[in-house]
């Protein structure tokens, strides 16, 4: 069952600059998001800045996953609420990068999905690097590739050099190489002030046709 969304309706909230919200409109490309993202070893997933549920009504669909979103507009909010009842009780009214995973999942791991805004989209990379050991898995769109391109990660390890305790964790991510298909990045975790380093991480992602 797919749950109601029409254009007409969709009409209703329009796309906020100061957010960075770029509305996914593509009902296939939505569609082709949800039904390649294998979920392997998650049972819940969140989606960032869900807008008006393009995308989100194919996740709901899933019924092995638990779809949550986290919105801060506060017009999307009320059109979620009123179009998705089933998902009035796993909307997260806040902001991504405020929000502390702990005080909704607890350890459990979690999938994370969604078209980012383009003026955050760096900062929810960073936050995700942060807490890389409960978000296995990230399938974003990033409006920057010229358009609306699904972006799978691939692969992505991590290495622990050190220890940290009672110190501030900064995490200074760059993309080494992007091409067509594959963009090539990397991210060093430190801790202050004895700038030292704790782990660092390489991840691969893929970029379809």
């Amino acid at each position: 069952m797919h749950y109601l969304c029409t254009m007409r309706n969709r009409g209703q909230v329009r796309a906020k600059k100061h957010l960075g919200q770029h509305f996914l409109k593509d009902e296939s490309i939505a569609q082709r998001i949800a039904n390649v993202v294998p979920f392997e070893g998650v049972e819940k997933v969140l989606e960032i800045g869900p807008g008006m549920g393009v995308m989100t009504k194919y996740l709901l669909d899933m019924p092995h996953i638990e779809t949550w979103v986290v919105e801060i507009d506060q017009e999307s909010v009320s059109y979620l609420k009123a179009h998705y009842n089933q998902l009035s009780a796993r909307i997260l009214e806040e902001d991504f990068l405020k929000w502390n995973p702990s005080l909704t999942f607890g350890k459990e791991k979690f999938a994370l999905i969604g078209n980012f805004p383009y003026n955050i989209s760096s900062q929810i990379v960073f936050k995700v690097l942060e807490h890389m050991d409960q978000i296995p898995m990230v399938f974003a769109c990033f409006s920057a590739m010229g358009g609306f391109k699904p972006v799978a990660t691939t692969n992505l390890e991590t290495r622990f050099l050190s220890g940290a305790k009672g110190e501030r964790i900064t995490c200074a991510a760059r993309v080494i190489k992007q091409g067509r298909s594959l963009i090539f990045c990397e991210a060093t975790l430190t801790a202050m002030p004895s700038v030292r380093a704790v782990a660092s991480a390489s991840a691969t992602f893929f970029v379809p046709d």
